[in-house]
């Protein structure tokens, strides 16, 4: 069984992009970042589509 992948940019906005259904990305936020938000507003949610070698890593 295949599973998709939530790291595709594509899937990620489709879970997490929704403006009016922002609770799931809320969650994940507070999740990662230890902290308590409430609400968010996505201003930009078009994806650019990027080619593979445009893409990087930052860790922190």
């Amino acid at each position: 069984m295949n599973r998709l992948n939530p790291l595709n940019d594509f899937l990620f906005k489709k879970l997490f992009g929704d403006d009016n259904d922002n609770e799931l990305l809320i969650a994940l936020l507070n999740a990662i970042l230890k902290t308590e938000i409430v609400n968010l507003t996505i201003e930009n949610e078009k994806l650019n589509r990027v080619k593979e070698e445009e893409k990087c890593l930052t860790t922190y």
